[in-house]
């Protein structure tokens, strides 16, 4: 077993009381004042709530959140150091041809968000803290009718309430370093590309998912305690390098449902797991807005696991296990075109010229630009542990294609992924259909309706169901739906 130690655990937690009594105190008193407009005397007015409910109307289309922020609590959050946010995500799928039997399913998504600001909330410079959870629910198309390897929608899996996310992040040295600790994922940041969002399918969407068919990661809804160190340093106005190292407790039943997130115990049944990654960046800071430079990111990295792990045998009946397994993986991001240096909306946070680098894609302002793009990854493990030793994955999009709809995204993605012939060749001695191969492909358009609304009908082929070649190709019909309240 692999054990960490519980009394830092108890210190970091007492430690964290002082601050949270300074900071409700501080906040109550900020505040009181800006709400005042909002009492009991004034909602007595019926002209006032009729203001009120007209203004909340009339901008619905053009506010950055549904609900909007009709009573300011958003603005008096937000200059104490809150943030928060609460989504919607829907994935409705279906599969008028192929697969084991025809059909239609419905899953979702619930994410709320809680970000502090401990600058400004208690004069912490540097230092943030974030905790999110989700609930999910519906049926997935691929296990009831299809019955293909990988899912094709991706806000499929951990179907009940989960903590997710809990963690501190403190910035050093003129913030061209991080350090992140807390109830994270490996995939919160590493392998991460903002353009895997443009999808359904679970290949795509969310991260490559090859990593889980090689080992015992997380990602969200399901995290586990971890830390990750995060430098990056520009090399001029316009490019930079980056370097994560982060270790994670690794554990496979740290995502099963009955524990709903809440499992923090630092008892772990498969070690730890260790990653590393590093990266070049071009064009893809803010302030890029204004050059008519292409954005460019190219990432690898590698992973290793402590555990013991079984191996795939030929023997009927035996089994046997391995110490340690690790792989590796690269990324890419490359634009083509871009339209006359052109941003349009997306970004919500600017961050800082360092923190462009060793940052997620949250901040940066190459995913607001018009143009054409292409991004690829691939993640490859030995195949005596693994269902899959290698999973490539690659695709293309189009922000901003139609004239007037300078937000829309037109994306197309394919994977493939190959089964391990260690396991292939102890599926037939055991008497069972040898896995090959998987693939698929998916075309989607993202439709804004508003800044917070977005519809994304898509098409997608699923070839080789399974691998085994046992289920007829399917077609899938379906539409991703998203609204940020």
């Amino acid at each position: 077993m692999f054990q960490l130690s519980n009394r830092f655990l108890a210190v970091s937690i007492i430690s964290l009381f002082p601050v949270t009594i300074f900071a409700a105190d501080q906040f109550h008193s900020a505040l009181e004042p800006k709400l005042s407009r909002y009492s009991a005397k004034y909602f007595q007015s019926e002209q006032a709530r009729a203001d009120l409910d007209q203004e909340f109307w009339q901008s619905l289309a053009d506010r950055q959140y549904f609900l909007g922020d009709p009573w300011n609590y958003r603005q008096a959050l937000a200059e104490e150091g809150f943030a928060v946010t609460l989504t919607y995500v829907t994935n409705i799928a279906g599969n008028p041809v192929g697969g084991v039997s025809r059909g239609f399913t419905e899953t979702d998504s619930t994410g709320l968000s809680v970000a502090v600001d401990f600058e400004k909330l208690a004069g912490l410079e540097g230092l943030t803290g974030f905790v999110s959870t989700a609930y999910r629910q519906g049926t997935s198309l691929s296990l009831r009718r299809i019955h293909n390897t990988i899912s094709v929608q991706q806000v499929y899996g951990g179907q009940t309430f989960h903590l997710v996310n809990m963690y501190l992040r403190q910035k050093f040295f003129d913030d061209q370093f991080m350090l992140k600790v807390g109830r994270i994922a490996q995939f919160d940041d590493f392998s991460h590309d903002f353009s895997f969002g443009y999808y359904m399918n679970n290949a795509f969407d969310g991260q490559p998912v090859g990593f889980f068919f090689q080992g015992p990661f997380t990602a969200y809804p399901v995290t586990t305690w971890g830390a990750i160190g995060k430098w990056g340093m520009p090399l001029d106005d316009h490019q930079g390098v980056y370097a994560f190292l982060g270790v994670y407790g690794a554990d496979s039943e740290i995502g099963n449902n009955e524990f709903k997130g809440a499992d923090f115990s630092f008892s772990f049944n498969q070690g730890a797991n260790i990653m590393a990654e590093i990266g070049y960046k071009r064009n893809w800071g803010k302030e890029d807005r204004h050059t008519d430079g292409l954005s460019t990111k190219v990432g690898v990295g590698g992973w290793w696991f402590t555990g013991d792990f079984k191996v795939a045998t030929l023997a009927p009946g035996s089994s046997t296990t391995k110490s340690g397994i690790g792989g590796f993986y690269y990324l890419a991001h490359q634009g083509l075109y871009r339209e006359n240096n052109k941003t349009e909306g997306g970004s919500r946070v600017e961050e800082d010229n360092a923190e462009t680098y060793w940052g997620t894609s949250g901040g940066d302002v190459h995913n607001e630009q018009q143009g054409l793009f292409v991004w690829t990854s691939g993640q490859f493990a030995g195949g005596s542990t693994s269902i899959m030793d290698v999973f490539v994955s690659g695709g293309t999009y189009y922000r901003g294609l139609i004239p007037g709809r300078n937000k829309d995204v037109l994306a197309l993605g394919y994977y493939h992924a190959f089964f391990s012939d260690q396991l292939a060749d102890s599926q037939r001695a055991n008497g069972i259909p040898a896995q090959d191969h998987e693939s698929a492909i998916e075309l989607g358009y993202r439709y804004y309706v508003t800044d917070y609304f977005y519809v994304q009908p898509n098409i997608q082929g699923i070839f080789n169901p399974g691998g085994a070649g046992l289920i007829d190709d399917a077609l899938v019909l379906g539409a991703q739906i998203e609204v940020d309240f």
